[in-house]
């Protein structure tokens, strides 16, 4: 059930920029920037096609749920986009906080990863 173990400083990295653009994207929606909402989410997809592509580095479980979140996440950023496109910024809102759940579940299983088989090691975030 273990993973490669490989590319965990990538992980932290990705991670990061994620955990950066999930910020960024809660404050373009608060504020009704749908422009630099729609942006942020291409960043998004972007971030989370190349973390799918590492997932070989989990344990057969993390992998799975990956895969499970970023659908979620993929589903709920179309979503968005469509009322962003329509200019519905309380949809989008809504939708981005919807999406906000599954980039915390990433976000999660993206750390037991960089923890690896040291679960007292502490949190990188």
């Amino acid at each position: 059930m273990a993973g490669t173990g490989e590319g965990k400083a990538e992980f932290v990295e990705h991670r990061q920029k994620l955990s950066e653009d999930r910020v960024a994207l809660d404050r373009a929606a608060a504020q009704g920037d749908l422009s630099t909402a729609r942006t942020l989410l291409a960043s998004i997809r972007a971030r989370l096609d190349t973390i799918e592509k590492k997932t070989s580095a989990m344990n057969m479980i993390d992998r799975q749920s990956t895969a499970l979140q970023i659908a979620t996440a993929r589903r709920t950023m179309t979503e968005a986009e469509r009322y962003i496109d329509s200019g519905d910024a309380e949809s989008a809102r809504a939708q981005i906080t919807q999406l906000n759940g599954a980039l915390a579940e990433i976000d999660t299983l993206l750390d037991r990863t960089i923890k690896g088989s040291n679960p007292d090691a502490p949190s990188t975030g």
